[in-house]
């Protein structure tokens, strides 16, 4: 009797431990480490372990679709995890099912397999409705009827996909029957008497199927689980046939979904097909994740060194220029021939024009005199204001100060500022109020007016340059399109131009050259631009004006020093390629070029120079600014009452130290590198710090320094080109943080004094 107990108990706990979920999750542990990574990834994403100061967990828990989060938004996400699910199925089942001998003698394979493989896809969409529901309550404040309406959107989805590949494969798959075999009738669990019959096989099937996993039992559907009959009595060939047939199917199912996939980059341009961005990189994975089994499967042990080599092949062909993906700014000729790029050709632009250049601006600053004189015995101040990157996080706050500050002085704030520089989503920011100052279309005293602009510059851009990046960029762009008579590709710079010109209702679908005139004048602030020459760090000044001074290096004879010259012009270097035709917003976009985000522009220069984001040299613009006033330091000095320096910056400048006690070797590994790229912003802040400290010897009139920054908080609002709406409140609120209010009174108190 104690025998016969000890048996039972030992065979209840084999069909435990030996249950085909648990063997498939064993599997997807050691050895489909790929799969696994995807699913890491994608429960990271989730939990905000990974990406949070980008807000990508963001794109997941308030997915944006056609302006909302709604049904439909939710309803695409759950599209996008069943194809997630699907094709780590259907690529579990191509690498795996060979494994499993028993599964070839069922009726219906793949659903079997799929129903025992959902132990990680349940998990995931558990853990994603449970910090789903949670951020819309605590972070959009939505009640729970609209978060459920949401979530049946994302059952939906998810169920749309799976329901359909089930029925395809159901459908065209062959089971042992269709050769002949009668299906094995594997008996209930339950009963001990059958585990003989139930044993697992002890013999290799030929034909393909190599290894075999040792199960007990298994799941038939999701109410019932059975024992598992062996195999020894079919034919192998048979078995192998089966397999053989079916993973032709999967084949054919992966290849059509991958086309399908890509196909809709067609229509990308059609708001519809914008999806939003976190359902955009769920595709991503399950293309990669069908890709990956192909090659896996066909290429077998040769699949990682084939892989290493085609890429190793693609990167040399990349070099050439018959592959290269060249990025544009639109409006530039890339026809002409290539200007050469040198160090001789870009000091003589640098000394040549100097001094027209320096006679030109005194020309306009004496009109911004005239028009900023409001009485013969008080001067105006001048004001430089200086904005910083960080996507549609300091796009909105920087206008949102803008227009506050405006609306205090009584509109009189761009007409008392000379220059506005800075990077990225501050220029953006700031170029979208300078464009409806211009046009009289904006008065900041209106309130209602203020919150529809930031309404418009705050909408997502993300969305569209991820959809772009699925179903465009990572192959060959094809489409093209015409920029009067140059000829670009369309890529993800194209979706996010476009965007952002349907977000501000085109106001800013103008060219370089539109503002030379009015800057001229002084009808408006000059607004300089300094993307990054990527290939030797210089900056890349971009106006309608021509300012060689503020490249000029000898500004002293009695210095006998060589410094390098740290910037070269855009419009003087590029002369011969219609620099004045370019699009201002691909200026925006060349001043804003995050890595990887937004590509890289490249200049049609000798060799080719590709230019990247503002942030990297001066991420506060402070360097122009400062040179600025360095080089007309005496007529300032003569004909101002003194400078404000104007700083908008997206993050807090005197952020405390975060404690830490972990002192062990991951930490001694990445700290040092660690520390150089969380304290970048810090290390630009020292250097502008003593920038100001040295102006006081070389102005002699008043420098009055004025900051408005987003206060500290541990939790951030995220740097990407999409916001929530927590994180939008958060921004329009932060004028009333008491540091800002302090601010707002003291530049109006500057500005009254010139009355």
């Amino acid at each position: 009797m104690v025998r016969r107990d000890t048996k039972s108990y030992r065979i209840r706990f084999n069909r435990f431990i030996y249950f085909f979920p648990f063997q498939l999750l064993t599997v997807l542990i050691k050895r489909n480490y790929l799969f696994l990574l995807y699913w890491i990834v994608l429960f990271c994403f989730i939990l905000n372990k990974i990406g949070v100061k980008y807000g990508i967990p963001y794109l997941f828990l308030d997915p944006e679709y056609l302006g909302k989060v709604d049904f439909w938004s939710m309803f695409v996400i759950g599209l996008a995890t069943g194809a997630v699910i699907m094709a780590f199925n259907i690529s579990s089942y191509i690498i795996n099912a060979r494994r499993f001998p028993f599964l070839a003698t069922l009726s219906k394979p793949f659903y079997k397999f799929t129903v025992n493989n959902s132990i990680v896809p349940i998990a995931f969409i558990i853990v994603y409705l449970v910090n789903f529901i949670s951020f819309q309550m605590n972070n959009e404040y939505k009640d729970i009827s609209d978060i459920l309406f949401k979530v049946a959107g994302f059952f939906s989805g998810i169920l749309g996909i799976v329901i359909t590949t089930i029925i395809y494969f159901s459908s065209t798959n062959k089971d042992i029957l269709s050769y002949g075999a009668t299906p094995a009738e594997h008996p209930s669990f339950g009963s001990f008497e059958e585990y003989e019959k139930s044993k697992p096989q002890d013999k290799n099937i030929d034909q393909g199927i190599h290894i075999k996993w040792r199960i007990e039992t298994y799941l038939s559907n999701f109410r019932q689980i059975r024992l598992v009959r062996g195999t020894e009595h079919y034919d192998a060939k048979t078995l192998a046939k089966v397999y053989q047939q079916n993973h032709r199917n999967a084949f054919i199912f992966e290849f059509t979904s991958v086309v399908l996939i890509l196909s809709i980059g067609l229509f990308k341009e059609v708001p519809f097909f914008r999806i939003p961005a976190g359902a955009s990189i769920m595709l991503i994975l399950s293309i990669l994740i069908m890709l990956g089994s192909a090659i896996r499967y066909w290429l077998k042990g040769w699949a990682i060194p084939m892989v290493i080599g085609a890429f190793i092949i693609i990167s040399i062909l990349s070099g050439r220029s018959f592959f290269a993906k060249i990025n544009s700014a639109y409006g530039l000729d890339y026809g002409h021939k290539s200007t050469p790029y040198n160090i001789s050709d870009i000091d003589q632009l640098q000394h040549k024009f100097n001094d027209a250049d320096i006679k030109n601006t005194l020309l306009t600053l004496e009109k911004w005199k005239d028009k900023n004189t409001l009485s013969p015995t008080e001067k105006p101040k001048m004001i430089f204001i200086d904005v910083s990157g960080g996507g549609l996080r300091s796009a909105l706050w920087t206008f949102h100060v803008l227009s506050m500050a405006d609306s205090m002085m009584n509109g009189r704030l761009l007409k008392n500022t000379m220059v506005i520089s800075g990077a990225s989503g501050g220029m953006i920011g700031a170029s979208y109020f300078r464009e409806l100052f211009y046009r009289h279309l904006f008065t900041s005293t209106n309130t209602k007016q203020r919150y529809f602009y930031e309404s418009k510059i705050s909408k997502d851009l993300l969305n569209p340059i991820a959809f772009s990046i699925v179903v465009n960029d990572l192959l060959v762009s094809i489409e093209k399109f015409k920029d009067g008579t140059y000829e670009y590709k369309k890529d993800r710079a194209y979706a996010f131009e476009k965007t952002l010109n349907e977000n501000t209702d085109f106001v800013m679908d103008k060219r370089l050259k539109d503002y030379q005139y009015a800057e001229a004048n002084a009808e408006i602030p000059m607004m300089i631009f300094s993307p990054t020459i990527v290939e030797d760090g210089r900056r890349l000044l971009i106006s309608p004006q021509n300012i060689s001074y503020l490249i000029n290096t000898n500004l002293h004879n009695h210095l006998t020093f060589n410094p390098l010259q740290d910037g070269v012009e855009y419009t003087r270097l590029l002369k011969d390629h219609d620099p004045m035709n370019t699009k201002f917003m691909s200026i925006i976009r060349m001043n804003s070029t995050f890595p990887y985000i937004l590509p890289n522009v490249s200049l049609p220069t000798k060799p080719v120079m590709d230019v990247m984001d503002a942030g990297v040299r001066d991420n506060f613009g402070m360097k122009t600014s400062i040179k600025f006033l360095y080089v007309f330091r005496e007529w300032i000095a003569k004909n101002t009452s003194g400078v404000i320096f104007l700083q908008i910056r997206d993050t807090y400048k005197q952020s405390p130290l975060e404690e830490s006690d972990e002192r062990g070797l991951l930490h001694s590994i990445f700290t040092p590198l660690g520390t150089i790229y969380s304290n970048y912003m810090k290390f630009q802040d020292y250097s502008f710090d003593e920038y100001m400290q040295y102006s006081s010897a070389w102005f002699p009139n008043k420098i009055d320094w004025i900051t408005f920054q987003l206060p500290y908080s541990k939790e951030q609002v995220s740097m990407n080109w999409h916001l929530t709406t927590k994180e939008k409140i958060i921004i329009t609120q932060s004028t009333q943080y008491q540091v800002n209010q302090a601010n707002l009174d003291k530049l109006k108190t500057l500005l009254d004094t010139d009355k």
